[in-house]
């Protein structure tokens, strides 16, 4: 495992490594990653890739899903580094982000297949052609 400073940058892996899971967003093309932030709530810190391609910000909303079927998606910031990810982590806490044990070789081959699954997903969408079934991943 690296030694993720506050001025890594943000990246899957990165956001692996401190707990975050793959997430597979409605209509968007790119996987997003999750953090549970408060359990009775069913609160999540969840960040996505920026808007642009080639863009190195990350954007950061905050998610309810305590009602279930109608979960709140609230945009709260851009972020480019993981100092700022563990800091908004910790205001929302008192916590702050540590490393876990996470197998690469698992986690690429599921963020490819998640990535597909994303792709495939925005295309039905997008052409409002809705063919396979919508995919919920595992908490």
């Amino acid at each position: 495992m690296n030694d993720i400073s506050n001025f890594s940058p943000i990246t899957y892996e990165n956001l692996r490594q401190k707990g975050f899971k793959l997430h597979i967003p409605f209509g968007n093309t790119s996987p997003h990653m999750r953090i549970e932030v408060d359990r009775r709530q069913d609160t999540h810190l969840e960040l996505g890739p920026g808007i642009f391609k080639d863009s190195k910000d990350w954007c950061v909303w905050i998610v309810s899903e305590i009602s279930q079927r109608y979960g709140r998606l609230c945009f709260l910031r851009s972020a480019w580094t993981m100092g700022q990810v563990n800091e908004l982590y910790s205001a929302l806490t008192d916590h702050t982000l540590t490393d876990i044990e996470w197998n690469a070789e698992d986690f690429h081959d599921a963020l490819k297949s998640t990535t597909e699954i994303c792709e495939k997903h925005f295309k039905e969408i997008y052409t409002n052609q809705r063919i396979s079934e919508i995919v919920l991943m595992p908490r």
